[in-house]
């Protein structure tokens, strides 16, 4: 049944870009507590899940809105020669949605910001951080989804390119690359976490996947990366959009 929150989810799906030389593929999970594959997708015909929260209160007169798009590799290939390769991959990138607090017309809503996740709290020896994930402002609001790039064979996702091959975690982005916008991909909501959808009661599972240990889907959906302000709820590296047109 079509929801107001879907249709904003839909709305906002952003634009996917993998190296043609990907070699993981998208996992489509049964839907039961225990995660477990069902069927592998191709990341140039990406299967996303959803997950949109609305935001207690309202802002100078808006309502707000988080979606996170959630996308779960069946394997993560590692940096260089494969190391640190392991099964299971769980990555979303996330958008801060603002419309009049006196409609539900997604038409009426824009993007204010988006959240890239690249390596979250991720430290080499509990020392080092290789966490890249970052904020981005777009302070005149954007009408569609922002275009998200994934580091082949990791899957961490960057505002762009540049970006991606300026990090510190070994990614990485080869040429000529495959695009997939929203129309390429299967979106599937998964509820909230006191309200997990039918498709997928495995978002309450708490317990890290997998023989690696590798976070949960539940540890990323269990805080708040906004408040209805629009304020950044995790203390990591915040540009807006004029930042990163005058880097490029």
């Amino acid at each position: 049944m079509a929801t107001f929150e879907a249709d904003l989810a839909h709305k906002f799906a952003p634009t996917y870009h993998a190296a043609r030389t990907e070699r993981n593929y998208l996992a489509q999970l049964e839907p039961q507590k225990e995660p477990r594959l069902e069927l592998a997708h191709p990341p140039w015909k990406p299967y996303v899940y959803f997950s949109v929260y609305p935001l207690e209160g309202t802002h100078g007169g808006e309502q707000a809105y988080e979606i996170n798009y959630l996308t779960i590799w069946d394997w993560d290939s590692g940096s260089v020669a494969g190391l640190a390769g392991h099964q299971w991959d769980t990555e979303r990138a996330a958008f801060f949605v603002v419309g009049p607090d006196d409609t539900h017309d997604p038409e009426a809503y824009r993007v204010r910001q988006a959240y890239y996740a690249a390596h979250e709290g991720v430290k080499l020896w509990g020392l080092l951080s290789f966490d890249n994930s970052r904020y981005v402002e777009y302070p005149r609001g954007r009408e569609s989804g922002p275009d998200v790039w994934w580091s082949i064979g990791k899957h961490a996702s960057f505002r762009n390119r540049k970006e991606l091959e300026a990090s510190n975690a070994g990614d990485s982005y080869r040429a000529p690359g495959e695009i997939a916008g929203p129309e390429d991909c299967t979106l599937i909501d998964v509820g909230t976490l006191k309200r997990p959808s039918a498709a997928a009661p495995w978002i309450t599972h708490k317990k890290d996947w997998g023989p690696q240990r590798i976070s949960s889907v539940y540890s990323k959906l269990k805080d708040r990366l906004w408040d209805v302000a629009g304020k950044a709820l995790r203390p990591i590296l915040r540009v807006t959009e004029d930042e990163i047109k005058l880097a490029q």
